[in-house]
């Protein structure tokens, strides 16, 4: 007998809201793991909180985000690779400049997540 699968997750909601979805495509690791998967770069969050700090744009580092989440930053990263690399969300490796403000093919999947789970995201 196998004991069942831990769930190990940083967090235990799931986004159901433009909010939500906003609030996790603007963490400054979800930014890097979205460019990184762009470019063919490996996995690599080990370093993600170094990373942040050095890649994200002096002021795009709001508070809203613990700044000691390793976990939920490594989550965030992963999560970005896998818009690209498991969705197929694509854009041009430059197009993601400000933190702050996801190019138009990530807002077109969020827009098309939410439809899924029958929210009307307005433009």
């Amino acid at each position: 007998m196998t004991a069942p699968a831990r769930d190990d997750k940083p967090t235990d909601r799931r986004a159901a809201s433009l909010r939500d979805f906003m609030t996790i495509v603007t963490h400054p690791a979800f930014r890097i793991g979205f460019l990184d998967a762009l470019t063919g770069k490996r996995a690599d969050h080990e370093a993600i909180m170094d990373r942040i700090a050095r890649e994200t744009p002096p002021g795009k580092w709001m508070t809203r985000w613990d700044r000691g989440d390793t976990a939920l930053a490594q989550y965030r990263y992963e999560e970005g690779r896998q818009i690209v690399l498991d969705e197929g969300v694509i854009a041009s490796p430059g197009c993601w400049t400000d933190p702050l403000c996801p190019p138009p093919p990530v807002l077109a999947w969020i827009r098309g997540r939410l439809a899924r789970i029958g929210f009307e995201a307005r433009a």
